[in-house]
């Protein structure tokens, strides 16, 4: 498993497999996924669950040739669960949407994670996800390269 954090984008991105050029093939888009977060603010989970923000199901079970070989990840309940710690605290729980994408096989190569700019800080109650927590997945980190 790889992450990269493109700042411009302020996205996160997940992958389980090398994406090249047109390497995706479908997108399950807004995905409902939960991110847990230790006492000093830090991701340490995420769960992407086969349900998008409508309701709407999809299925992962046949999409995780590439999960099945990743030892921080793994399927069950409906979900594919990530940690980036070993024996994860949990003092937070924050509700976002994520991108799944798929190879043209069909099988999951990838989580993309929009986060919400630092400067945008709305006082309405909602939590939301912003670039401050990325501090336990550095060691799953590349640098991000964008080309055409």
């Amino acid at each position: 498993m790889r992450l990269t954090y493109d700042p411009e984008a302020n996205a996160l991105y997940v992958y389980f497999s090398e994406i090249g050029i047109g390497g995706v093939g479908e997108t399950l888009p807004s995905l409902v996924t939960e991110f847990d977060f230790d006492m000093h603010d830090q991701i340490t989970a995420m769960r992407v669950f086969e349900e998008d923000e409508d309701g709407e199901r999809c299925s992962f079970r046949d999409k995780l040739g590439f999960i099945k070989s990743e030892p921080n990840a793994q399927y069950g309940d409906d979900r594919i669960e990530v940690l980036f710690v070993n024996d994860p605290e949990r003092c937070k729980t924050v509700a976002w949407d994520s991108n799944v994408d798929l190879d043209h096989n069909g099988q999951i190569v990838g989580i993309e994670i929009l986060m919400v700019d630092p400067a945008y800080n709305p006082n309405d109650g909602i939590e939301r996800l912003y670039d401050g927590g990325l501090a336990h997945i550095l060691k799953f980190r590349v640098p991000f390269r964008f080309s055409f």
